[in-house]
């Protein structure tokens, strides 16, 4: 899928996109700054004819992502693999979006407390 914007939480004016190539956000702000994102990097973002990028956030305010299912991490979805670190659960990305942007310069925040480890007794 390459990037979709996640809508952090549901009360909150916050938006990321999220990279499932490089498993970490790119990019926050609230809707006016992700709408002016999203237009400021036209042609790098990929509409479908039918689309918009004020339908791509209300599908995020809807579902909590702009991504379709099975792909977007919509509500109801356990979380995002974190640079291969572990798994980052929905319900923390609120406490993950605060530590991204109060990050000083392109220092990337300590968020391991915050991730689920990767199971580890898988069956082959």
């Amino acid at each position: 899928m390459g990037r979709q914007i996640i809508k952090v939480s549901r009360e909150d004016d916050l938006y990321m996109e999220w990279s499932s190539i490089v498993e970490a956000p790119t990019w926050f702000g609230d809707r006016s700054e992700t709408l002016a994102y999203l237009r400021g990097n036209d042609g790098n973002h990929g509409l479908s004819p039918s689309e918009t990028y004020e339908s791509r956030l209300a599908r995020a305010d809807e579902t909590g992502s702009s991504g379709y299912r099975p792909w977007g991490c919509t509500w109801d979805d356990h979380g995002e693999i974190y640079m291969q670190q572990g798994i980052l659960p929905r319900s923390a990305f609120p406490e993950f979006a605060r530590r991204w942007l109060a990050a000083e310069g392109d220092a990337e925040p300590d968020v391991a407390d915050l991730l689920e480890p990767f199971e580890t007794n898988l069956e082959t």
